[in-house]
């Protein structure tokens, strides 16, 4: 059985080790994997988030998804530890939450229903190939996107996770709350798992 604390620990030590010359090339492949698929030129409603202590970075995804009149959205951390998905446009202000994340200002910001959501680029810091995600452990994304598990066909709001291809780890026991993802995506390759 595998001990998540202690994988979660070497993947965040390795991470940040990792040079910014190869964190830049490897987001670079990240984005054109996505931006290339069916369901990013589908989408109309595009999720990321701001990249913190070393995370894959989905910006230059956002920048894409703007020169394609895509709405981008950026996730608020909330008190009932949810989030919410504010609109984010290229000149608005974004303020560090209580983990040091950017996000935008919830006084002036407009919210979207994570279920109106067509692609959500989910942080992680391990993930199997049966579409299995470890986070940091605080269970945002989880309570958030609970309700996808209650769908029948699950195809809206798509959740593709996105990871340096050392972040893949074998199977991972997932706990009854955790949601899968759809798609991982890292530098090397698509993991297509639903």
């Amino acid at each position: 059985m595998i001990n998540t604390q202690k994988l979660r620990k070497e993947i965040l030590n390795k991470r940040a080790k990792l040079s910014s010359a190869f964190q830049q090339q490897a987001a670079t492949k990240v984005v054109n994997f996505i931006f290339n698929t069916t369901i990013f030129k589908k989408s109309k409603h595009v999720a990321a988030y701001f990249p913190v202590r070393g995370e894959m970075d989905p910006r230059s995804l956002i920048k894409q998804a703007w020169q394609e009149n895509k709405t981008c959205y950026l996730p608020i951390v909330m008190e009932n530890h949810t989030l919410s998905f504010a609109e984010y446009n290229k000149n608005d202000l974004l303020i560090n939450n209580l983990y040091s994340i950017p996000e935008p200002c919830r006084e002036t910001c407009k919210l979207i229903n994570p279920r109106n959501l067509d692609i959500v680029i989910v942080p992680l810091v391990a993930f199997d190939t049966n579409g299995n995600r470890l986070g940091t452990g605080a269970g945002y994304y989880d309570r958030t996107f609970a309700f996808t598990k209650r769908l029948r066909r699950r195809n809206k709001p798509y959740l593709i996770g996105i990871a340096y291809e050392f972040q893949k780890s074998s199977v991972l026991i997932p706990q009854s709350w955790d949601v899968p993802l759809n798609m991982i995506v890292t530098e090397a390759r698509i993991y297509g798992v639903r």
